[in-house]
């Protein structure tokens, strides 16, 4: 998104970020890197724990464009199931269909139980903006009040046959803490609120299953300070783009991780692209 390098810009008006330099300016390239896409195309093996220690494993195709426009289809464990989002058409809902019987197509709201099942994050998140959103707000946050943050330099290295570099962000002292919620409403909203990813909220909280659940007025709920106690990017040397991203909880267990495969920037994608009608789909 353009906005992020502008948000970018500013924050680095703001005074250094306490890091290693090689790992700086590789944040620089990627953040500019991604000032450039405006479509890509790429598989993924997304792999995300929730709180009873448990771990779903999907492989998945892609296809976005910027605007708010989302095609993704499971390859495994749910071979067929397909669904899209445009925000042209629809700002809170997907179609999408199941790939298996009875194989019928709905429309979703993107933060529904359907449509979130085990799952961190909506159709909305796919790619790479919500992810580089999430590391500017913590450069913010230790710019303007630092609490032990670093960004480390893990050197070079080669990931599936491609050169590469590793930078590893530490949050500092982003311990879960209490908050309370003034008044029921849902985990999207009080993530709003609070200024946290919904799921995490809900990874962290007994009595919260998924992003579809809503919190009760005056009951306190733990709050993370930062999108997970560690992040490290593998990034490729080609395009400064990730080729693999693991973040880590609060107590050091891998919380999710991303492998993306075949990536291919400014595709010369379509309408048809991001259109059910589309006659290589399945809806």
């Amino acid at each position: 998104m353009h906005s992020l390098s502008l948000a970018l810009l500013v924050v680095h008006a703001a005074g250094p970020l306490p890091g290693d330099a090689e790992a700086l300016a590789a944040l620089d390239e990627m953040f500019a890197a991604w000032a450039e896409v405006q479509t890509l195309t790429f598989r993924q093996t997304k792999t995300e724990r929730f709180r009873d220690g448990s771990t779903t494993v999907d492989e998945q195709l892609v296809k976005l464009r910027r605007g708010g426009e989302f095609y993704l289809k499971n390859l495994r464990p749910r071979p067929g199931q397909e669904a899209i989002y445009s925000a042209r058409r629809d700002l809170h809902k997907l179609i999408g269909h199941r790939g298996s019987f009875p194989d019928v197509t709905v429309t979703l709201s993107i933060w529904s139980s359907l449509a979130t099942a085990k799952q961190h994050h909506p159709i909305t998140h796919l790619g790479f903006g919500y992810l580089f959103e999430q590391i500017e707000a913590g450069m913010q946050r230790a710019r303007r009040k630092p609490n032990g943050e670093r960004v480390e330099w893990g050197g070079a290295l080669t990931l599936r046959g491609t050169p590469a570099v590793r930078l590893v962000l530490h949050a500092g002292d982003a311990a879960p803490k209490p908050v309370v919620a003034p008044e029921k409403e849902s985990v999207v909203a009080f993530g709003r609120r609070v200024g946290c990813d919904p799921f995490w909220i809900v990874y962290l909280n007994d009595g919260l299953e998924g992003l579809s659940d809503k919190v009760s007025a005056g009951t306190s709920y733990l709050v993370p300070g930062a999108y997970g106690q560690k992040t490290e990017l593998v990034l490729a040397q080609a395009n400064h783009l990730p080729l693999r991203v693991t973040i880590w909880d609060f107590a050091g267990n891998i919380y999710e991780r991303f492998e993306y495969f075949d990536l291919v920037v400014n595709p010369p994608l379509t309408d048809l692209d991001f259109d059910p009608e589309n006659p290589a789909y399945g809806f």
